[in-house]
């Protein structure tokens, strides 16, 4: 079959910083991905505000402090090579053009703010569709209701297809148990031919 007239699909996968989002990373690279496609891993990261004043108790000793951008750069920096450490790994072992997408958001942050930045890349990009891991390892009222008001707000603001994955292990036979984790039996079957 001839490959290389397929179109190219943009895959995004939404995931927290918890191991809750490597299934569904697994997913995307193992089962949808095809060769040409490109994957992408949306992560919001919930960050404190800056400060932006200072008050003293004298009368009229306030000032204000500007917002540090390199700071805020610096920490977009470390967040997206952590996610590159922690969710890429398997996608770029199995050559799978892959790209980050960070964004910072306030501790407050809405369920309906971090859904916005989700479906914001799946239309940058243009996605075919929208990946996102669903948690059952915290069982902790906030945790159960921030997940899913997140989860209902994708579903309200996306025009993507949606796939939520709850669980997922590579299915990778005996035979193949050497292959690098994440790529399905097929593209395991060509790393363990070319090794």
């Amino acid at each position: 079959m001839d490959m290389s007239n397929q179109i190219q699909r943009n895959i995004v996968v939404a995931v927290d910083a918890s191991d809750a989002g490597l299934p569904a990373v697994q997913y995307a690279v193992s089962e949808l991905v095809r060769p040409g496609d490109v994957l992408h891993v949306c992560h919001v990261a919930t960050v404190l505000p800056p400060a932006t004043s200072i008050s003293h108790v004298a009368p009229q000793t306030t000032y204000d402090v500007p917002a540090a951008d390199s700071d805020q750069q610096q920490l977009a920096e470390k967040v997206q090579a952590f996610i590159k450490a922690k969710f890429l790994r398997d996608a770029e072992v199995c050559e799978v053009p892959c790209f980050p997408h960070v964004y910072l958001e306030t501790v407050g942050a809405s369920a309906d703010d971090i859904a916005a930045l989700v479906v914001k890349t799946c239309e940058e990009v243009a996605a075919d569709m929208l990946v996102v891991a669903h948690q059952e390892k915290d069982h902790t009222l906030w945790a159960k209701l921030n997940q899913s008001s997140v989860l209902k707000s994708i579903m309200a603001q996306s025009r993507r297809p949606l796939m939520v994955v709850k669980h997922y292990t590579p299915g990778l036979t005996d035979d193949l148990a050497a292959a690098p984790a994440g790529c399905g039996a097929e593209s395991a079957a060509d790393w363990l031919a070319g090794s």
